[in-house]
This record gives C-alpha cells, structure tokens and sequence, in this order.
C-alpha cells in the first residue's frame, strides 16, 4: 500500500495551518500595541530670578518690598510660563517690560515684577533678630503632569547694589518644589488633588547694627537707673524716695508701650517683654527695699538703713545685668 500520497496531503495541511496561526498572530500584534499608552511628557521650564532692590521692611504692616526680573527657559512653544506665573504670596504685583525671544532651539521669556510680599515677622530675637525674606512663584495653569520647573541656580542672585538698611545680606537660593491642593478646581481630568509647580527664592537678612537695641531701650534702663537713684537718698524721706521709684515705672512702661508699637500683633514672649518685665520686677523690688529701709530710719538705726540701701542697690544692679545678659544670649 502506498503511503506517500497520504503523508504529503498531511504534511500540507499541517503546514496550512501553521501558517494561518501566524498570520493571526501577526495582525493581532498592531492592534495590542495601539492600545498601549505611551509616557506622558512633561515640559520643564528653567525658572531664574535676579533682585534688584528690597524695601520697605514693615513690621507692623507685615510686608516687605521687592523688585526682581525672572526669566523662564524652555523648548514647548505652545507654553506660556510668564503668563500663568503668579506670586502666590503677594498683596500686589506688576509685571513690566516683558519679552520672548527664540534663542536656537530654546525659548526665551524675561520680565521685571514689582511686589508686596506678606511676612509674618519672626520677632521673638527683635532686635536681634535674623529673617528670611521668602517670594513664591507658581504655575496657574498647567499641573505637574505637564509642567515642572527647575531652578538655575547658577544666574540667580542679590545685586550687589541691593543695601538694606541696618541689615546684612547673609544668603540667598531658590528652591523649586510642588504645591498639591486638596482640590482639582473642577478639572475633569483629575482626582481628589492637583499639583502645580513652585519656585520659592529666599533673602536671609542679619542686622547688622546693635545700635538699634539702644536706641529701643535707652529709655527703659534710664527707668531702672532712676529707681536705683532712691538709695542715694535720705533714707528718711520716704515720700521723695517712693515718687521716684513710681516715676521709673511709669516710664518704663511708656517705654514698652513706644516699642510695642513698630511691632506686629504677637502672642509669643519676646525680648521686649523679658526685658520691660524683668525692670517692671526690679523696680518693684526696689519700692519694697524702699519701704524696709525707710522703717528702719524711723526706728533710729540709721546705720542699718545704710546697709540695706547698699545692699539693695548691688543686689539689684547685679540681678538686672544677670538677667540682662542671659535674656539677650
């Protein structure tokens, strides 16, 4: 019996249908593909700024001025940075002189901003205190999906021009991050929160003159000095030596409520307060010293009421420059 005719008609359709197997395969591998999505591509924008002037360092306004250019580099030409840049923690701002150019493959944007930036003051060291002037910058309309910023670091800088009254130029960077809301402002493509890029460029300042805590307390240890004046005198003139030592406290008083006033509503316990407290203390210390030795005049022990009034006056001038010094450390 011959095989052969039966082995090729096998062989064939075997060979037919393999074949069939492969084309299927083949038309299916398109269509898996297309159905894959592809990495979304962000656009990164080089943010960098240069401050040209501070000013107006308002305590108690809280806020300070600023004057800057920023520039923005990047490829998309489609984007817009330097139109949906906003500083997010102004009272004002304007923008001038603004410009985009075509630099090779890159696009160019550059504009001056003029703002009022909100600070809440540090003052818990006033008047020996160090402060970071902070300006935030912040895309509005593309979240991070599409649009990040990168800082350049290396253009970015203070003009040397910039002169800061009473104040030294300790450090500036500029730092780029995220601010998530916990909101998508309506935005159908998203859930829950949104992103938007920052870039946050910060002055710390130093003052550079002692001269000011002086000049803010000058009237406070002239109180002080008064009330130490009462054991200078008769020890028997109680009423003399009693409306002195009130007049310091009042004065100094006055005093606290002058330098209370170039500063910012606060609850914290600054060095003011330490300061006008510990001379509200002393000077009261000083009254009751005040009445002890005026008994002991009237007893006739003179000589003991001298003692006490000397000893009142080294206990008080050592315990005020001790505490002095330990409250401004």
């Amino acid at each position: 019996m011959n095989f052969q005719p039966r082995i090729l008609l096998l062989l064939f359709i075997f060979l037919g249908s393999f074949a069939l197997n492969a084309k299927q395969d083949k038309d299916t591998i398109p269509d898996t593909l297309a159905a894959e999505e592809g990495p979304i591509v962000k656009d990164t924008v080089k943010v960098g700024v240069y401050v040209t002037s501070i000013y107006s360092l308002g305590f108690a306004e809280n806020d300070f001025g600023i004057d800057f250019w920023v520039w923005y580099v990047f490829k998309n030409d489609s984007i817009d940075p330097m139109g949906t840049m906003e500083i997010c923690n102004s009272e004002s701002q304007t923008f001038e002189y603004a410009t985009r150019e075509k630099k090779g493959e890159y696009i160019w944007c550059v504009q001056k901003c003029r703002a009022m930036i909100k600070k809440n003051w540090e003052i818990s060291r006033f008047p020996l205190d160090d402060q970071t002037l902070t300006v935030i910058l912040e895309e509005t309309d593309l979240d991070t999906s599409s649009l990040v910023y990168v800082a350049d670091e290396v253009n970015s800088r203070v003009d040397d021009s910039v002169d800061l009254n009473g104040w030294n130029i300790t450090s500036f960077h500029v730092v780029p991050s995220v601010k998530t809301y916990n909101t998508t402002y309506g935005d159908p493509t998203l859930e829950g929160t949104s992103s938007y890029a920052r870039l946050e460029f910060k002055t710390v300042i130093q003052r550079g003159s002692k001269r000011i805590f002086l000049k803010l307390f000058l009237g406070l240890y002239v109180a002080f000095l008064i009330a130490l004046a009462v054991f200078f005198l008769d020890g028997a003139e109680i009423g003399a030596r009693t409306s002195l030592a009130v007049g310091a406290l009042f004065a100094a008083v006055g005093n606290k409520y002058i330098v209370d006033s170039s500063l910012p509503d606060h609850t914290s316990f600054t060095i003011v307060d330490k300061l006008h407290n510990l001379t509200f203390a002393l000077i009261f210390v000083s009254i009751v010293f005040n009445v002890v030795s005026n008994a002991t005049f009237r007893k006739g022990k003179a000589a003991l009421g001298k003692k006490i009034d000397y000893t009142a006056f080294i206990f008080l001038l050592v315990s005020y420059a001790l505490g002095h010094y330990i409250i401004t450390m």
